[in-house]
């Protein structure tokens, strides 16, 4: 066998001149190879040669934060930590599949390559998962996996009920009590 990666010249497949796979190296994000393969027989004339195959890389991009927790009627904010080069854009949805891709308005800010998603005045509390799938303008390519991301939005705790019980004051000091806030993991 031999290999034509991208219009090449034909050379010995990775796995060797009789092996049944080629791996392509040292390619980018998102970055399409094609690659034609020929069938050698013992003379010129039994070569068969295969219909160009493309195929691209594939990646998830990486954000910050993965996880973020944040009070109702609040923004939470994801970001791409490396940009890709400028042919990279960044499509966040709601479903972790198919789904059409959110765009920039009301209720969420993206910027123009998508590098950077924020939800707006997030209501009502719960968990929101969002997910980011990245493609190649040039390439055509597109990830098959997207990065999931998740947003906890929290209510407001209610109010500290605080007391000064007549039995906690002494003439040098006055102690104060307060009921359980549910939710609340500490005091302050």
């Amino acid at each position: 066998y031999q290999v034509s990666v991208n219009g090449a010249a034909y050379v010995t497949p990775s796995s060797g001149a009789s092996g049944l796979t080629h791996t392509v190296t040292g390619l980018g994000t998102l970055v399409k190879a094609d690659i034609i393969v020929q069938a050698l027989g013992s003379i010129p004339c039994q070569t068969g040669t295969s219909t160009a195959v493309f195929g691209c890389t594939n990646s998830v991009p990486a954000t910050t934060p993965d996880s973020l927790a944040i009070c109702i009627n609040s923004n939470g904010a994801f970001q791409i930590t490396a940009p890709l080069p400028t042919n990279i854009v960044y499509n966040w949805y709601n479903v972790s599949s198919a789904g059409t891709a959110l765009t920039n308005g009301v209720a969420y800010t993206i910027n123009t390559d998508g590098s950077s998603f924020t939800v707006n005045n997030a209501t009502p509390a719960g968990i929101y998962n969002y997910y980011v799938l990245q493609s190649n303008t040039v390439t055509g390519c597109v990830a098959t996996n997207r990065k999931k991301v998740v947003l906890n939005v929290l209510d407001i705790l209610a109010k500290p009920v605080v007391t000064a019980p007549q039995s906690t004051i002494t003439p040098t000091s006055i102690t104060f009590n307060w009921t359980a806030v549910t939710g609340a993991t500490g005091y302050q």
